[in-house]
């Protein structure tokens, strides 16, 4: 595992999306993401599944997503929130499974793929991935790994 500049990764996701961003007049913010050791083209598909699930899933007329992240204790934090509906509590795992969309799933496109697919890279990565609701509406995808942490600048 090599050592990964995040905000890189995601630089060039929000590049790959740059048409799907377009045509859905979405914002997105990103904030300081930090560096961890990993596999770049994983984490990247990662970052990738969980924008793409956030302009879906965020507001129908104004996608706003905003990336965040940090260091707590040795371990990485990333955020990927929306301002959609959020996610029920009784589908917050179940969103995870192989072909699983929730509700909401039948407002956006998608396979049921996507979250299943993050979900088992940060687990190989030794880490979690979990949504709640943040304190304002909408999804809030919270990535951890654990130990991964570099000194790279």
């Amino acid at each position: 595992m090599s050592s990964i500049d995040l905000h890189e990764v995601t630089d060039s996701v929000l590049s790959d999306l740059d048409d799907l961003i377009a045509s859905r007049g979405a914002s997105v913010e990103v904030a300081d993401l930090p560096h961890v050791r990993g596999s770049a083209p994983l984490l990247e598909r990662v970052v990738q599944n969980l924008v793409v699930n956030a302009i879906n899933y965020g507001d129908p007329v104004e996608p706003r997503v905003r990336i965040e992240g940090g260091v707590r204790g040795g371990e990485v934090h990333v955020r990927v929130r929306d301002n959609g509906a959020g996610v029920v509590p009784d589908q917050r795992e179940s969103i995870f499974d192989m072909f699983s969309r929730g509700d909401a799933g039948e407002l956006a496109p998608g396979s049921g793929i996507g979250l299943a697919f993050a979900r088992r890279v940060v687990a190989r990565h030794g880490g979690t991935l979990t949504v709640s609701n943040g304190d304002d509406g909408g999804a809030c995808f919270t990535l951890v790994l654990p130990g991964r942490v570099t000194n790279d600048a």
